[in-house]
């Protein structure tokens, strides 16, 4: 909550806001957020905590209507693939495949 969305915030504003959010937890102190802040800024996540206190990291979900042409869309790309895969020989073989939407190089 400190560097995510418009702006960065101080460590009481994170615990004000959480409280805003969540009335019906237990309020956060300053000195959680500090904790938690530089367990993250060493390890680049903080998983373990957010599992023990039962809480879930926001995620964006973006939900795609399907349009009218999308299924022969989505059969021309197998047709391509498995003719590509029978001009190369193993073509599908050298493709990565992940579950990651961002990639850093």
């Amino acid at each position: 909550m400190i560097g995510v969305g418009d702006r960065m915030r101080t460590q009481q504003e994170v615990c004000r806001l959480f409280h805003e959010m969540h009335p019906d937890r237990e309020p956060v102190s300053q000195s959680t957020v500090s904790r938690i802040e530089r367990k993250y800024r060493e390890l680049g996540h903080y998983r373990i905590f957010l599992k023990k206190v039962k809480y879930h990291p926001y995620r964006v979900r973006l939900i795609h209507e399907l349009a009218e042409d999308d299924f022969d869309r989505r059969t021309e790309f197998c047709e391509y693939m498995m003719d590509h895969n029978n001009q190369n020989n193993g073509f599908i073989a050298n493709i990565l495949f992940s579950d990651e939407a961002t990639f850093f190089f």
